[in-house]
């Protein structure tokens, strides 16, 4: 009985230890390079994204490693931020999950929104689409974030 008792309190701390160094690698491997990152209304961000589906989307031809996620994340980024006046967008890296069990490794944007209320939270942008989520896709795509570059 007290072996069981030691095997549960061991597996526990030990669950609190993965989480925490998880969050600490977290931070090591994602790179903010300002010290203050200013968010946008969800106003703001609703402009963007209308600009960016119907203005600049068009343009843009996906094409496999030379104009592909990682190019479209980071166009995203530096337009929207430059447009806005705001560091808001990051370069989200990590892996997305299909419907069907599919994985692959991926590049997307995050976004600080701040709402009417004060509250803020991170968005995920498809800069391909111009899809705006929580981490769920509407196709249903799950995105498993690992690294953001802001």
């Amino acid at each position: 009985m007290t072996k069981v008792i030691y095997t549960k309190l061991f597996s526990m701390l030990l669950d609190k230890v993965r989480g925490f160094i998880d969050k600490l690698l977290f931070g090591f491997r994602s790179w903010f390079r300002d010290m203050y990152y200013y968010p946008l209304t969800l106003e703001e961000l609703k402009a963007a994204i209308d600009f960016w589906v119907n203005d600049i989307l068009p343009m843009l031809e996906y094409s496999s490693e030379f104009f592909d996620c990682d190019d479209f994340g980071s166009l995203f980024k530096g337009l929207i931020n430059f447009i806005t006046g705001k560091n808001a967008i990051g370069e989200a890296i990590g892996e997305v999950v299909l419907p069907t069990g599919e994985t692959g490794l991926h590049e997307w944007n995050t976004v600080l929104v701040e709402f009417p209320n004060g509250d803020q939270t991170v968005l995920y942008v498809e800069p391909q689409t111009g899809e705006v989520f929580k981490e769920i896709s509407q196709e249903g795509w799950l995105y498993k974030l690992k690294y953001v570059l802001y």
